[in-house]
């Protein structure tokens, strides 16, 4: 937490840049590099949005996420076959339904293996 504080401050030093045209000055301030800090990792996380923005396709979508409380983490390590079994299967249930009875249509979904299930329906 100490080097994201400090980033950009004095206490990291810096030094001076000089406009060409009337020779103002003024300190620019090292940073921390800290992967956690924002003021560091805002071009990185722009590039990142980008990134995957230019591979979203040019349709309107909605993000779905099927989760099942902390509560069943323990029981769904214990047991990972046949309960993601099941919950896969109540997701692929649900969205069928959902999608024969609002849009006449029956969505895909590549299988995913974790305790959360993300869907994108176009």
């Amino acid at each position: 937490m100490r080097a994201v504080e400090i980033c950009r401050t004095k206490e990291l030093g810096g030094h001076l840049k000089k406009c060409d045209t009337c020779g103002f000055e003024h300190p620019t301030y090292n940073s921390c590099r800290n992967r956690h800090c924002p003021k560091c990792q805002s071009l990185a996380k722009a590039k990142w949005l980008n990134k995957q923005t230019c591979e979203l396709l040019p349709v309107g979508y909605f993000h779905l996420v099927f989760a099942l409380p902390h509560e069943f983490n323990r029981l769904i390590l214990a047991h990972k076959k046949i309960l993601l079994a099941f919950l896969f299967k109540a997701v692929s249930e649900t969205l069928l339904e959902f999608g024969q009875r609002r849009f006449g249509v029956a969505p895909y979904s590549p299988p995913q293996r974790h305790f959360t299930i993300h869907i994108v329906a176009t």
